[in-house]
């Protein structure tokens, strides 16, 4: 018990049938010296009245209050006063009980009425009801749930005494209150939950709540695991309880170090599941995070996430919150680490209730377990619990009698909490000392034997889961999404934009925006023209052309289609409806909203969410990584307004997005779609960093082949073969089309032979991505954007996605591509280089003949700066000598068509362009994996020249003209 802060007044009520409200009442000065004494009536004006008083006439107690406490205490018989009549002293008795005890409740913050009313009538009318709340059965199960966690700290302590475990010492109440609010949600109907926490007594709630077996936990303590990713209180893992017949599925996310980190990606589980189940009421599946105090106080994701609670398309329909509150933050104190009174007040923000219980009291830790899992279920909104108790140290290898000896040595001399309630049920009657020993040694006796089968028994590691297009399809999708309702009155702005996706649809060439919906559209319709059944995703059919009947079977390999179910699409961020640049419009008519996936009238389909977001990076970004790690079959989008705010998302993208396969096995296909491109805009608003993505990639520049390079170079060695075959083809054609000859050739073989080795490329090349841990790429076609996006689902493996998007050239005229370029037989292309297939614009560049210019300079780049480029070669009326080659996907690197493309220019410069310093962008990223690639695969020692902007400690220049300087200087150069 400790006196409530004079700051920090609490509201109480009193008088009339609902209570009147004392506004800003001072609690301490009401219960005079804090928690006991007399009342100071003074604060009510009623200083003339005695504590034995009867209240004035007219003034009456909620019924739910129940009889006076004096009323059946000895001394009311001498008394005057009737012993239903209530007195102040009464009032005050109740109220202390009720507000100023192990149990407390902070809630006249809350906006609502009904909300307030609704936990004034339960808070303070438990006493009636606690008996129907906390049953003697709970009570059973509390104790036993208390031994198993404080016997797990012991046998943790003895088997290894020397290993970090961050013990859950001094709040193993935790372990209770999550069976208490699992047994009263299933009641609720409450069918998952999703959960998460740190590090804090994690190993005992997966070990003592989830399930997970302590033999595993002992195999990752001893190391016997050479597989494991991650420390073993970072890992997460699922699990499933009965209660009363009814199953709770149960999943903990695993998290980093990085405290609150995972709470968004918890919430976007649990929304995905919610969307994905049908969940609309929100009821079945509910979000459950454990955080501590210091970081609920002091983490500003905190707060980012409490503000997503009611935001139509990021609600959980509430979130049960934990703060396990060991006075302490690694080794700094309450008065160091927060300016409010309680950790918990950052809550208040958000119109959350607070409870505040001694974790020494089980009792009132089950009262509050209960109430808030009907709270969440009754009211769909936030509740916290927080869950006041006492540590030792951040871990069991500090000596916290250097930081806090007075704190300690209280500590030591106080009983664990299951000792406290073993007594207080003893005391009770539901328990007797030979049951008390007999749990004991059951639990310890089967700990034990865990741990003998963990030292026998072979570790496994445990499981933790989460291209083409018909062109009339997508003339169909294009023309259903411009498609204006009835009753809607479109803007001017909008419909001049919808109309001229009409016309680029009738000329068959699509601009940035567009090829996105193209993309979005096809995705969420079901694509099966053979088959009106569902199919799993990635299965590869063949089209049904003049191919088919082929008896070349390698035609087949070459032309083909991707059947798919429906899949969900969610695209979110800041000004994502309307776009950042101008561009979607998809859900923007008028001031009722309309989103143009909605009805396509097209067949059975699914749902596009396309939704702005809070003002936040870093909360939102995690909510749709966890979003998208609950169904493979679904794209799932998260838009920056500008690439360089993703930084405000770090962590995310560093501990979840990048690592979280090879740490936890999760998998994600998330795409991260980050605004890039220098406009001489200044440097927080040109650069995504991709230099930071692409220093996050796991591969070695100097072995770039997971099978081997032997099989690349072979691989490279056969198109090479392929190509200089069919241009010997070719040639022979030209000759006998001279001396007018109808002599038959080998064309047609020679081109199945082609297309055949250029199948093994990408072959090989996607078994290349599937080994490593994200992709990256920086676009320059609308094409290749629509595939990018459609790759995501269509692949058989689930790697994150990071496209350094458009600006300028989201209305830059000459970037569209022609629809063919998405229709059937088409792909993702790695590398495009001039001339060549997904080449989109036209060239004044001469194609080499006989006798025709050489190219000297083959140029490679990425991104927008490759439209400079170009213009200012036809500008120059630059013939064959130079060559522009487009680096689509940076990362993995696509070593095997960069091979052929330099291999096809054996005697000009290599020259890598960039509109990045030379300390930023690409070049240190591509430098060392061109000079690999050339050497491995081509037994070619040529380097490459960088040309670029200098080295700078910023990003880029504010200002324009000297942002048309540096363009003009890399253009000359």
């Amino acid at each position: 018990h400790r006196p409530l802060s004079p700051l920090e007044p609490i509201h109480w009520r009193i008088g009339g049938s609902h209570g009147t409200r004392i506004e800003n009442m001072d609690i301490n000065r009401f219960l005079r010296d804090g928690l006991e004494g007399t009342c100071d009536l003074s604060v009510f004006g009623l200083e003339h009245y005695n504590e034995d008083d009867p209240l004035p006439a007219g003034v009456r107690v909620p019924a739910f209050w129940g009889p006076p406490p004096s009323s059946s205490s000895s001394s009311s018989s001498s008394s005057s006063t009737p012993s239903d009549v209530w007195r102040f002293r009464d009032l005050t008795d109740h109220l202390r009980r009720c507000y100023a005890d192990t149990l407390s409740l902070e809630y006249q913050h809350l906006e609502g009425e009904h909300e307030r009313m609704w936990l004034e009538e339960r808070f303070e009318g438990r006493f009636q009801a606690m008996s129907s709340m906390v049953t003697p059965e709970m009570r059973s199960a509390a104790l036993l749930h208390l031994l198993r966690a404080d016997q797990l700290e012991i046998f943790f302590g003895q088997k290894f005494p020397s290993a970090k475990r961050f013990g859950v010492r001094g709040l193993e109440a935790l372990l209770p209150c999550l069976w208490a609010l699992t047994e009263r949600g299933s009641q609720l109907g409450v069918e998952q939950m999703q959960l998460g926490m740190a590090h804090r007594g994690r190993l005992n709630v997966l070990v003592n709540f989830l399930g997970k077996r302590l033999s595993e936990v002992c195999n990752e303590f001893s190391e016997q695991l050479d597989f494991l990713g991650d420390m073993k209180y970072h890992l997460g893992t699922r699990g499933s309880v009965s209660i009363d017949g009814r199953e709770v599925c149960l999943t903990l996310a695993p998290n980093p170090s990085h405290l609150e980190a995972v709470n968004p990606v918890v919430l976007g589980m649990t929304r995905a599941k919610q969307d994905y189940d049908g969940d609309t009421e929100k009821l079945r599946t509910m979000a459950l995070l454990i955080h501590g105090d210091a970081a609920f106080s002091g983490q500003g994701i905190v707060a980012e996430c409490l503000q997503l609670a009611d935001l139509p398309e990021y609600s959980t329909g509430g979130t049960i919150h934990i703060v396990l509150n060991n006075n302490i933050g690694f080794t700094t104190d309450p008065r160091a680490a927060r300016s409010s009174y309680h950790c918990t007040n950052v809550a208040k923000v958000n119109d959350a209730p607070i409870i505040h219980v001694n974790a020494d009291d089980v009792d009132a830790v089950l009262f509050a377990a209960v109430l808030a899992a009907e709270y969440r279920q009754a009211l769909r909104k936030d509740i916290v619990i927080d869950l006041v108790g006492y540590g030792l140290g951040h871990n069991e290898m500090d000596d916290d009698s250097l930081t806090q000896p007075l704190t300690r040595a209280k500590v030591q001399q106080h009983p664990p909490v299951s000792t406290i309630y073993a007594d207080r049920l003893l005391q009770d009657g539901l328990i007797n000392q030979e049951d008390l020993e007999s749990q004991i040694d059951q639990v310890s006796d089967e700990f034990e034997a865990e741990y003998q089968y963990s030292t026998s028994a072979s570790p496994s590691m445990s499981e933790w889961q989460p291209q083409n297009a018909d062109n009339k399809r997508l003339q169909a999708v294009g023309r259903a999404c411009a498609r204006v309702p009835e009753g809607f009155e479109i803007h001017d702005s909008v419909k001049k934009i919808f109309d001229g996706r009409l016309r680029q649809l009738a000329q068959e060439r699509v601009d940035w925006a567009l090829a996105e919906q193209l993309a979005i559209g096809s995705l969420i319709l079901n694509f099966s023209p053979d088959s009106g059944d569902d199919v799993t995703t990635g299965l590869i059919q063949p089209a049904d052309d003049e191919h088919s009947e082929s008896s070349d079977e390698e035609a087949n390999e070459v032309d083909c289609y991707v059947v798919h179910p429906p899949c969900p699409v969610r695209l979110s961020g800041q000004d994502v409806e309307r776009g950042t640049f101008n561009q979607r419009h998809t859900d923007q008519f008028t001031a009722i909203p309309h989103n143009v996936f909605d009805d396509l009238g097209l067949g059975q389909q699914s749902r596009a969410t396309i939704c702005n977001s809070s003002l936040s990076e870093l909360a939102i970004l995690g909510f749709e990584y966890g979003y998208s790690l609950e169904e493979s079959l679904a794209l799932t989008i998260w838009e920056a307004q500008f690439g360089d705010f993703a930084n405000c998302a770090q962590h995310i993208i560093d501990n979840f997005i990048v690592s979280g396969e090879t740490k936890w096995d999760t998998k994600s296909c998330l795409v991260l779609l980050l605004p890039h491109g220098y406009e001489g805009q200044g440097p927080e608003h040109s650069s995504a960093r991709l230099e930071r993505f692409l220093q996050l990639l796991d591969d070695d520049p100097e072995h770039l082949w997971p099978g081997g390079a032997a099989g690349a170079k072979e691989a490279v060695a056969r198109v090479q073969e392929a190509q200089r075959d069919l241009q010997t083809a070719l040639e022979e054609e030209e000759q006998q089309q001279q001396k007018q000859q109808k002599q038959p050739t080998s064309l047609q073989h020679r081109q199945l032979q082609l297309d055949r080795a250029l199948r093994s490329i990408e072959l090989l090349q996607e078994g290349y991505d599937y080994k490593h841990n994200i992709a990256v790429v920086n676009l320059t076609t609308p094409a290749n954007l629509f595939h990018a996006l459609r790759r995501q689902v269509h692949r058989t493996f689930a790697k994150p996605l990071i496209v350094m998007s458009a600006k300028y050239l989201l209305h830059h005229r000459p970037c569209r591509s022609p629809l063919s370029h998405m229709s059937k037989g088409t792909r993702f292309r790695r590398v495009i280089e001039a001339g060549g297939v997904g080449d989109n614009m036209p060239t004044r560049q001469a194609v080499k003949k006989e006798g025709g210019a050489k190219c000297q300079r083959l140029i490679f780049c990425s991104g927008k700066v490759f439209y400079e480029l170009h213009h200012a070669c036809n500008a120059r009326r630059v013939d064959g000598s130079i060559v522009l080659a487009r680096v689509e996907q940076l990362a993995p690197f696509p070593s095997l068509e960069v091979a052929l493309c330099a291999g096809r220019h054996p005697e000009a410069e290599l020259i890598w362009v960039q509109e990045e310093p030379k300390n930023m962008g690409a070049w240190s990223f591509v430098e060392p994996r061109f000079r690999s690639t050339l050497k491995t695969l081509l037994d070619d020692e040529r380097g490459i020249r960088f040309v670029g902007r200098p080295p700078s400690a910023t990003s880029a220049t504010p200002l324009f003209k000297h942002h048309k300087r540096e363009v003009r200087t890399i253009l000359d150069e």
